[in-house]
Parts: C-alpha cells; structure tokens; sequence
C-alpha cells in the first residue's frame, strides 16, 4: 500500500494489533525515535461496501416506488421520504468514513486549530503523509487514559 516492504519503512512494526474495530485496526511501530501508531483499513473494505450498498440502493429504489404511507401502510405521512437520496448520503458518508487522506487532512485541521497557548492542555499527534495513503493513517503515538479511568484522570 505504500510502496515499499514494512521493514524497509520503520525499524520495528507490531503485528499483533493495539487495539482494532469494525473498519480496521492500529498497529504500534517505531523509526529512529519516533513511535507511531498505523491505522490500518481491513482488506477489502471498500468491496464488502459495494456488495452490501448495491443490495440497499435495490432497497432504497423499490421503497420510493412504494407508497408507504398509503392506508395500511408501514409509516404515516410525516414518514414520507426520498429513500434514494437517503441511500445516497448514507453512501457518501460511509466512503468518506474510510477514506484516510480526508482523515489525515482533518487532524491536521485539528492539530492547527488547537495549536494555541489557549488550549496548550490538549494535545492532538502528528499525522505523516510520507507514511499514509487512502486506507494506511500514519500518526504520532499519544497515549491517553481512558475516560472511565477516574484515578488517573
């Protein structure tokens, strides 16, 4: 995905994940002295999205040929919607969920927009173009303490 082999991009890289969701997983790795956390998409995300949205606009489609909201119908008339365009947004959505470039620009936005005396107590971490691409995110490691953790907080 980015052109060159693990080992020949960082010194060491964890295969076994940090932590992991539906849409990817986060490995650690390390350059020089530099820790990083790799946001890593699944393989074949984005052909499960096709299947799997493909079957719902087929949905969305025979929805808006319906009339639901008819006498007897599933939903009133406050219900009454453009399923397609539904469909469609929920798409657009979904895509730009699992695009890591947009990603990548939103946390430097982030990181410029707080990088200020004002909020010197939030901390956001570098993110390295050089080291991602659409489905590879490439981060400083900043560890953080969980939010239920109440003694450390």
């Amino acid at each position: 995905e980015l052109g060159k082999p693990i080992d020949e991009l960082f010194d060491t890289f964890e295969r076994k994940a940090l932590a992991g969701a539906s849409l990817g997983q986060v490995h650690l790795a390390t350059k020089g002295d530099k820790k990083f956390a790799i946001k890593i998409q699944r393989q074949y995300l984005r052909e499960l999205f096709e299947v799997d949205l493909g079957q719902l606009r087929q949905l969305a489609v025979f929805a808006d040929a319906l009339d639901v909201t008819a006498e007897g119908g599933l939903f009133d008339k406050n219900t009454q919607r453009d399923w397609l365009s539904v469909y469609e947004e929920n798409r657009r959505l979904l895509y730009e969920e699992i695009d890591y470039e947009n990603e990548l620009r939103n946390a430097v936005r982030f990181r410029n927009n707080f990088d200020t005396p004002r909020f010197k107590h939030i901390r956001a971490p570098k993110v390295y173009p050089e080291y991602s691409s659409d489905k590879v995110l490439c981060m400083e490691y900043v560890p953080g303490v969980k939010i239920t953790d109440l003694d450390k907080i």
